[in-house]
């Protein structure tokens, strides 16, 4: 199990907002390497003077966490390490006090974790998923995530006896902590040489071609292109993206449909 880190905030100039999803997915992935995925969630909400700090669990084995954190004028202007920082040291400072509130979390791991952010400058590529075929075991898929603040990019890499055959990058995504399950939960070996991605959201295959390292993706919708990709593709054009969501607002039951627009007001 892998932690949810959810950090957000409720003031002006806060640290919340879509970027937020880079430290969040860093988090979740060391947190488990470190074996501190001991809950399976934790909210962290910056707040500010008008409310009360406090770490309380949520139901079962969640935690939420308000943290009072000093704001900082124009911080969506401020440098992408500058934000980083920021943000790092917002959740170092909320694990730290769930640590003291259950004492089920090593502060000594949670110290070499930020440690290791830092050492690293927030570069990360993780595996997301591995697909071995299974008529040749010695050939591998890995679906790799290298979460950035502005983007998360998604890379095939193809291993064949544990040495390196192919890497292609496959998405440059919104950095929305979902996308690699909306597109490449699932995987499956037609031949050696031709492997197809699918996703919970049926809407697009991504087939890879390893001899030469390319791939290209199969339309599943009856739309000119798939819309959820294409809104969540960093390089679509602002025309494809403005059909793209026409095409999947359209695409929705008209209860479902409804249901987003009351929320969204």
């Amino acid at each position: 199990m892998k932690t949810e880190i959810r950090l957000g905030s409720v003031v002006e100039d806060g640290v919340g907002g879509e970027e937020c999803a880079a430290i969040d997915l860093i988090y979740a992935f060391l947190l488990h390497e470190f074996g501190q995925d001991i809950y399976r969630r934790i909210g962290i909400n910056q707040i500010g003077d008008d409310l009360e700090e406090f770490v309380v669990k949520d139901g079962g084995n969640k935690v939420h966490v308000n943290i009072r954190y000093p704001v900082t004028q124009d911080f969506d202007n401020k440098s992408v390490d500058e934000k980083n920082n920021t943000r790092l040291e917002v959740v170092h400072e909320a694990l730290l006090r769930v640590a003291k509130f259950e004492g089920k979390l090593d502060v000594n791991k949670l110290i070499a974790i930020r440690d290791k952010i830092l050492a690293c400058n927030f570069l990360f590529e993780f595996v997301r998923k591995t697909f071995t075929d299974k008529k040749h075991p010695s050939l591998v898929v890995k679906l790799i995530i290298n979460p950035l603040i502005d983007r998360f990019n998604f890379y095939a890499v193809v291993e064949e006896h544990q040495e390196f055959k192919c890497r292609t990058l496959i998405l440059e995504g919104k950095s929305v902590l979902f996308m690699g399950d909306d597109f490449f939960c699932y995987g499956k070996w037609i031949t050696k040489n031709e492997f197809v991605f699918s996703g919970k959201k049926e809407e697009v295959q991504t087939c890879l071609n390893i001899d030469t390292c390319s791939f290209h993706f199969i339309n599943l919708t009856s739309y000119s292109k798939p819309p959820w990709l294409t809104l969540m593709n960093m390089n679509s054009t602002d025309k494809e993206r403005k059909q793209a969501d026409k095409d999947w607002w359209h695409s929705l039951p008209p209860s479902i449909a409804s249901v987003i627009r009351e929320a969204e007001n």
